[in-house]
Formats: structure tokens, C-alpha cells, sequence
């Protein structure tokens, strides 16, 4: 009893709840108005508008006019100031900007490259586990060529500016080298006469090896042996005493392991990347006189300088840097035509070796430059004795503002949060006494020193011991442009007469305001017009998309609609409440039957809306979940239906990517037919490719299922092609798409085959004759020639293993899935011809076959069943009987 009463207070509860709710609801609906109410009322709001605000209206803007006026005449002299004032910042501040964009230009084309070579040389050699071997340094030399083939290519996008040795191709060599403490020796030099690979084995330590240079050929990498070489003795090049640990690269790593090895060091010090001193490199068909910088590495395995065993260095010459310089200046005078009109004259970007704590005497030489003179061909050129007069001067000025050093502090902290003054200064150099003075700080406005350079800096950090000073001289008004000022300040004296002829104006807005009365009512009108007639305008158009059953369209007022957001109009959003209600039960509708039936219904089509087939040339596909009984025993309701959930809705949206419609869901399986009731060309291909595709979604399927703690699956799948009779099938009340035949049936068996032979996917020997010049694209394997139970012809069947790609890496080898799938086909092609000689009665021979399969792959199902049909013919042959041989196994199970 008490029971009762407390079921019967729970009910009234409910009740109340859902009145209230009810109630609510209706409280907080949205008033709508008829159209008719809605045009008078904005019609009266209209014209009370205007009459309460006509009046006071002219008074008050004839006194905001006056005062207005005599604010603006304060205003103009404090503006003009400030005009001139935020001109100057803002030219600061472009040069600034301009240097930012230098520094990571620089950074990115020349130590980026340098940095990235090496890098990868070391973990090459960390990553192979490498003994000092001739196999070994071949590897090293390949490596060490891609990387600058790679270089090179990204390189390529340089215009010829300079015209370095007549090689507008490159401009430099580039070499990466590898050298141990045993003197062995490795490396690869790209240049413009050809790409080389030098060697040397090497010995003992401090003791002179033999180089070995080869030519490297561009289509194959085969080698050639270089025969000359430009020397004095006119000695064969590919036979030359070396020292490779005596080259400036090596000794820049050489003397830090030496530091931190000596009496009083730091054994333990970590591994450091530096830059070497500048070079004579080493070169092959080059002219000599070219000086280079290299970006090295130590080899130690152990992570510190306690197990020092050689260096990585990625070689690069000056020619490189001014290459840069030059397509920076390039860059930047494009700007400056665009931006202010004009090109830059008497400008120049270059780069000054800034500190050099492991090299002093080579403080201050120029690296490279914009201008091609700048450097001097045969020698190391010091930024202040430059045979560029531009170049020359900038260099005296910058010395002669840090105190004569190039290692002041206010060149070193120029990147790093220094005020503009300190990395932005002008000077002018006197023609008379050639004395360079500072310029003064004036404002951009005043032409006196419109006749300076200006002069921005930025200090980069190759490494611990060294800097370069990236430098950029351009005229001082390169970023001015006094006509835009002077107008600037011309349109605001013109504003200030016409803000006198505006005050006239407004005491005439209390006699305009007649006038604007009928003009707000006409708005008001178009713009209530516009609220009732866009809306209809949108859904007209939507409603035609709806008819098309394409919702990917989807528009802002779509959206809006389904969200029950509606037009303040009450017959329009009575429109667009049905509306709504249409396109969601359409969509809905759309997932129960295929959309092309859909939108067959949709046009009217007689044969959509009733009973009606007709005969189609499909390919029909079953696929289930493999032991899915026995994994729906271990799991709950909800992660049962969790499951399936994910594995359908994956595999739904595989089959319908080519082009298959699924018309059944069969527990863990699905039924999906091509060809049917759209046409599909090719479908038969399209089938095999959404299989091998189900198969690929499954794996990354399963990896989500994993970490969601629930089991794997495995697929199952059969494909048959055939001729069915397609349609809605049914009964006068009910009726559903599908198709009838017996193609139908035999896709069922096929799948279930699947199990007899152990293997994902087979296909009928139909669906095999239907890909016709596709079935070069599979690779299949014909297992047996099989009668299904229920069917007396025999069917040929296929497994289908995969589907070639041209899959193959960078160095030319193929990759692991296509290696897998050449070792599948050649399998299937022993396994058929196996099974040829089974089907032919010639049951020794197949016997073998067989066995020699079983023990190429143990695990194989169909290759031991065929290899037990065969032991059991060849101890009693069939053929003893009378029977014909026909090599068919009849099923007797589904």
C-alpha cells in the first residue's frame, strides 16, 4: 500500500514537472506579429521618432558646430608637431623591421643549410653503427652528396647577381667532410664543374694519408676517377698526400678537445657545433684564391670530448654569403621602388665577422657583401680596408661609434632589446677632408640632413665563440617620402576650412529635418520589406537544395533554422517551423534508404514510390565481423552497441566513398550492391578497392578501440558480380530497396568461405572476369574451384591480397608494404600453379607443390587443406573409381 502511494506521489510529480515545464515554455515564447500590424507600427514609431528629436535637433548641432570649430584651430598646431614626430618613429621602426627580416633571412639561407648538413651527418653516423670501412665511408659519401644536391636545389631560386667564375648555376662549391684522428678521410664536394667524392683510409694519427677523388656521375652515382689537377708538380689528383687533421675545419674542434683534455680541463665537456676560421678551400676544377667557412662537429659517441674521435664539418664559401647579401638587397630595393617610389642608390648589406674568440686575427673581415667588389678575389679582406668606397666607410663609421673595436658591446647587444639609437645612427662622410661625422638627430621633415647615410645593425650568434655583424647602409631618406607628409599636412589645414563651411551647414539640418521625415518612413518600409521577403528568398532556395536531397550547402540560415532560431513575422516563421520539421525528417528518412531512392521520391518518380524492379548488372558485397559471437559473450550492452557503432559507421563511410550504397545492416554486418540503383562505372573495381579500403580503416579502427578497452576485430568479406532484379521489393504496404537473385545468395556463401580457407576477402570468379583491365592493378590468388551448398555450378574464387601502388622511397628501394605485397604475389603464383597441378590429377607433382608452400608460409589454411586433398588423392585416386576429375569440392555447409 505504501508502495502505491509513493508510485502514485512520483506520477503527480512527473506531472507537475512537465506542466511547469509546459508553462515555461509558453511564458517565454517569442511575441510575433502579422505583417500588417508589424508596417503600422514601424510607421508610427517613424514619425514620433522624428518629431521628438527634430526640435532640439537644430539647436543643438548649431552650438556643436561652434565649438566644435574653435577646438579643431587648438588641435591643428599641437597635430602638425606630432605629424613630424610619428614620421620619424615610423622610418625607425621600418628599420628596424627591415633588419628583423635580414637576421632571419640570414639565419635561415646560410647557417640553417650549414647547421642542417651536419646534423644530419651526425646522426648518420650515430644511427649505423659505424667501423671505420671502406662499406662504411661509401655510405657516408652517398649521404653526405644528397645533402648537398638538397642544398643546391634550394639554392636554385638565386638569380645570377653575381657573376662568380662564370657560374651562374651555383655560384660555390659546397663539400661536406668527414675526418677521424686516424687520418681515414670521407667526403662529397659539389661544385660547378661536377660533383666529386674524396677518400682516404688513413693510418695513424699526425701521419700524411693518400686521397683518392673520384667524379661522381648525375644519373647513376657511379664513380670515374679524376686523372689532373691544377698544382705545380702536375701530379694525377687521384693519388695526393693529406693531412686531413692539419685543415682549419678539424683544428676548430681539435683545439677545444685539446682545452678541455689538458691538465686542469674539463674532461666531461659536452659536445659544442662551431664555426671554423675562414679558408683556402680545397677545390676541384675551380679556380684558386676561394676562401670558405665550415660549420663542424665532434665525433664523440660518448656525448663529451673524453672519447674525441674526428669531425662533421659542412664546408661553405664566401661567394654563398654574398649571394645572399645581394638577393636581400635585391629584395629590399624592390620594396623600396613599390612602397616610396624610388630605388635605392648608395646602399649596400654585407657581413663583417664580428668575433672570432678562437681566431682573433681574422676580427673584422668581411665575409660577404651585395656588392661584388666589395671582396677582394685573391685575399682576406678587412670590412675597413674594402676596395668598395661604400663598404669602406661604413666600416670606418661603425668603428669609429664602438671606439675603434669591433668587439664593443654595443655592436655585441645590437640584437638583443638595444634602444633604436643604438643599432640605427647616420653619418656623412666630408668630400673635401673624407672625415666621417654622426649626423644629427633631426626630425625626418628637415632636408639638412637628407644628405647621410643611414646605417642598421644586427649582431647574429654563430656560436659560443664567434659572431657576424649583418650590416645594412642605405641613404637616409630610402624610407621617407616628404610629398605624402606635406600633403598629410595639407589636408589637415583644409579640414580645418571645411569644418568652417560645416558649422554654416548645420543651422540648416532644423529645416532638412522636414525633409527627412518621409525619407526614414520609405527605410523603414524597404527594410521591413527586406525582413519579409529575404527570409522567403532563402528558403526558396534551400527548399530546392532539399528537393536535390544535398545538404552540404549548408548556409547560416540553414542553421539557424534547425536551431529554432525564427523570423520575427509570424506567417514567415510559421514557414519556417514546417520547413524545419521537412528537412529534418527528410534527413532522417535519408539513413534508412539510400539517397538516390530518396531523391528519386523526392522528384516524383512513379517508379520510386512503388513496387517496381527492373534487371541490373551489379556487384554485390557481404561483410561481417569475424568470431563476433564469441566477443559480444565478454562485453556489456552498451559496449556492444559501442562497438558496432564504430565499426559501422567506418566501414559505411568506406563502401560509400566508391560509390557503394549499404541498403542492410545485418547485425555486424552489412549488405552493400554497386551499379544499383545509380550507375557505377567499372563497379566490379570500385567493389575489390572498397574491400582492401575496409580492411585499411579497420586497422586504424582498432587502434581506437584499444585504447578505448575493447577487443580487435577482423574482417570478412565476399564479392560476387552478377545480374539481379534491383528495386523496391515487398508487399502492397510495406516495401524496401534491395535486390533478388541468386548473385545474392552466393556473395552470402562467399563470405562465409572466408572461414573454410582462413583468409579476409574472396571474390567469385565474375567479379575476377568483370575487372577485366583492372585486375592488373590486384593482386589476387585463385584458392579452389568450389560447389556452394544450394547451387549446382561451380564457382571459381579469388582471395584478394592488395592492390599495387607505386610506392617507393627517396634512395629508389621500395617500401615494406610493397615489398610485403611482391612476396604475397609471387606466393600466389606458386599456390596456382600448385593448384593447377592438383586440379589436373596430377597429384604428385601437387603434393610437393604443396609442401613446399606449407613450409614457406605454416600458417596458410587453404595451402594445408589443398595439401590434405592431395595426400588423400594420391593414396586413393579417384580416378580408380571411373569418376571424371573435375577438381571441384562441393561445400556442405553455409
Amino acid at each position: 500500500m505504501d508502495s502505491d502511494q509513493h508510485d502514485l506521489h512520483e506520477e503527480q510529480d512527473v506531472e507537475r514537472g512537465i506542466d511547469g515545464g509546459r508553462a515555461k515554455r509558453k511564458q517565454c515564447r517569442p511575441v510575433r506579429l502579422s505583417v500588417r500590424c508589424t508596417v503600422l507600427l514601424a510607421i508610427t514609431v517613424a514619425v514620433f521618432f522624428v518629431a521628438a528629436i527634430a526640435c532640439p535637433l537644430g539647436f543643438w548641432m548649431m552650438h556643436f558646430g561652434r565649438e566644435t570649430l574653435a577646438a579643431f584651430r587648438e588641435s591643428y598646431k599641437d597635430a602638425s608637431k606630432l605629424v613630424e614626430e610619428l614620421a620619424q618613429v615610423k622610418v625607425d621602426a621600418l628599420y628596424d623591421d627591415v633588419l628583423d627580416i635580414l637576421d632571419t633571412y640570414f639565419r635561415a639561407g646560410i647557417l640553417a643549410p650549414l647547421e642542417t648538413s651536419q646534423e644530419v651527418m651526425s646522426m648518420t653516423l650515430e644511427t649505423m653503427d659505424f667501423v671505420d670501412r671502406h662499406e662504411d665511408r661509401n655510405v657516408l659519401w652517398r649521404v653526405a652528396l644528397r645533402q648537398l644536391n638538397t642544398r643546391r636545389e634550394l639554392m636554385s631560386p638565386f638569380p645570377a647577381v653575381l657573376d662568380l667564375d662564370n657560374c651562374s648555376e651555383l655560384g660555390r662549391p659546397h663539400a661536406i667532410w668527414v675526418a677521424f684522428s686516424s687520418e681515414s678521410y670521407v667526403g662529397a664536394m659539389v661544385n660547378c664543374s661536377g660533383s666529386y667524392k674524396w677518400e682516404a683510409s688513413g693510418g695513424a694519427a699526425n701521419q700524411s694519408t693518400t686521397w683518392n677523388i673520384w667524379r661522381i656521375s648525375s644519373s647513376n652515382e657511379s664513380l670515374v676517377p679524376v686523372q689532373q689537377l691544377e698544382n705545380p708538380s702536375g701530379s694525377p689528383l687521384q693519388r695526393v698526400p693529406y693531412l686531413p687533421s692539419a685543415r682549419p675545419w678539424y683544428q676548430a674542434q681539435q683545439r677545444i678537445a685539446d682545452m678541455a683534455m689538458s691538465p686542469g680541463g674539463e674532461t666531461s665537456m659536452q659536445k659544442k657545433n662551431v664555426m671554423s676560421e675562414i679558408f683556402e678551400f680545397l677545390h676541384v676544377g675551380e679556380k684558386s684564391g676561394r676562401f670558405a667557412v665550415a660549420w663542424t662537429a665532434p665525433i664523440a659517441f660518448c656525448g663529451n670530448y673524453s672519447c674525441f674521435n674526428g669531425v662533421v664539418a659542412a664546408e661553405m664559401t664566401l661567394n654563398v654569403i654574398s649571394m645572399q647579401c645581394a638577393e636581400a638587397w635585391n629584395r629590399l630595393n624592390a620594396y623600396a621602388r613599390n612602397e616610396f617610389g624610388h630605388p635605392l642608390r648608395n646602399s649596400s648589406i654585407f657581413v663583417v665577422n664580428q668575433v672570432s674568440k678562437q681566431n682573433p686575427w681574422q676580427t673584422g673581415l668581411l665575409l660577404g657583401s651585395s656588392t661584388p667588389s666589395a671582396l677582394r678575389p685573391d685575399q682576406l679582406t678587412p670590412a675597413d680596408q674594402s676596395p668598395d668606397w661604400l663598404t669602406n666607410i661604413t666600416a670606418r663609421a661603425i668603428l669609429k661609434k664602438a671606439n675603434g673595436s669591433w668587439n664593443n658591446s654595443v655592436l655585441e647587444s645590437s640584437m638583443e632589446s638595444l634602444s633604436l639609437d643604438d643599432s640605427l645612427f647616420r653619418f656623412r662622410l666630408d668630400p673635401d677632408t673624407h672625415e666621417i661625422s654622426f649626423c644629427k638627430p633631426d626630425t625626418i621633415l628637415e632636408a639638412a640632413d637628407w644628405d647621410c647615410l643611414r646605417v642598421g645593425m644586427r649582431s647574429i650568434a654563430v656560436d659560443q665563440y664567434s659572431r657576424w655583424l649583418l650590416v645594412m647602409v642605405l641613404p637616409h631618406a630610402s624610407f621617407a617620402n616628404s610629398s605624402l607628409i606635406e600633403n598629410s599636412m595639407n589636408r589637415m589645414k583644409g579640414a580645418q576650412e571645411a569644418q568652417a563651411r560645416r558649422s554654416q551647414v548645420l543651422q540648416m539640418t532644423f529645416t532638412a529635418c522636414v525633409i527627412i521625415i518621409p525619407v526614414i518612413t520609405l527605410g523603414l518600409s524597404l527594410g521591413l520589406a527586406r525582413c519579409i521577403a529575404t527570409p522567403l528568398k532563402d528558403l526558396t532556395r534551400i527548399m530546392q537544395e532539399l528537393n536535390k536531397l544535398d545538404f552540404s550547402h549548408k548556409t547560416r540560415f540553414f542553421e539557424n533554422l534547425l536551431c529554432d532560431h525564427r523570423s520575427c513575422i509570424k506567417e514567415v516563421a510559421s514557414l519556417h517551423e514546417t520547413f524545419a520539421k521537412l528537412a529534418s525528417t527528410v534527413r532522417v528518412f535519408a539513413r534508412f534508404v539510400p539517397e538516390s531512392v530518396v531523391r528519386a521520391i523526392l522528384r516524383g518518380d512513379e517508379r520510386a514510390i512503388g513496387l517496381h524492379v527492373e534487371r541490373r548488372h551489379v556487384s554485390i558485397m557481404f561483410s561481417d565481423i569475424k568470431d563476433f559471437t564469441s566477443i559480444s559473450e565478454s562485453l556489456s550492452q552498451m559496449e556492444i552497441l559501442t562497438l558496432l557503432t564504430h565499426y559501422l559507421t567506418a566501414m559505411t563511410k568506406v563502401i560509400e566513398a566508391y560509390d557503394g550504397e549499404v541498403t542492410e545492416v545485418l547485425g555486424d554486418g552489412l549488405l552493400a550492391f554497386w551499379n544499383t540503383p545509380d550507375d557505377v562505372e567499372e563497379h566490379a573495381a570500385k567493389a575489390c578497392s572498397a574491400a582492401l579500403a575496409q580492411v585499411e580503416a579497420l586497422r586504424v579502427l582498432n587502434e581506437t578501440l584499444a585504447c578505448d578497452g575493447l577487443p580487435q576485430l577482423t574482417l570478412r568479406i565476399g564479392i560476387h558480380t552478377g545480374d539481379v532484379l534491383s528495386g523496391n521489393l515487398g508487399s502492397a504496404t510495406k516495401m524496401k530497396f534491395g535486390c533478388l537473385g541468386d548473385p545474392v545468395n552466393l556473395a552470402s556463401r562467399l563470405e562465409g568461405l572466408c572461414k573454410v580457407y582462413g583468409v579476409g576477402i574472396i571474390c567469385s570468379g565474375a567479379t575476377f572476369d568483370e575487372l577485366g583491365s583492372e585486375s592488373s592493378n590486384f593482386v589476387t590468388r585463385k584458392l579452389d574451384l568450389v560447389q556452394v551448398k544450394g547451387r549446382q555450378e561451380a564457382t571459381e574464387i579469388f582471395e584478394l591480397v592488395g592492390r599495387r601502388r607505386n610506392r617507393v622511397k627517396r634512395d629508389g628501394t621500395k617500401s615494406n608494404s610493397m615489398k610485403e605485397l611482391s612476396e604475397l604475389s609471387e606466393f600466389a603464383k606458386l599456390y596456382e600453379e600448385a593448384l593447377r597441378a592438383y586440379q589436373s590429377a596430377e597429384f604428385g607433382e601437387a603434393l610437393d607443390r604443396f609442401k613446399a608452400l606449407a613450409s614457406q608460409k605454416p600458417n596458410d589454411v587453404a595451402c594445408h587443406m589443398l595439401l590434405d586433398r592431395a595426400q588423400r588423392c594420391l593414396e586413393k585416386s579417384p580416378l580408380a573409381a571411373g569418376q571424371p576429375w573435375t577438381g571441384v569440392v562441393s561445400m556442405t555447409e553455409k
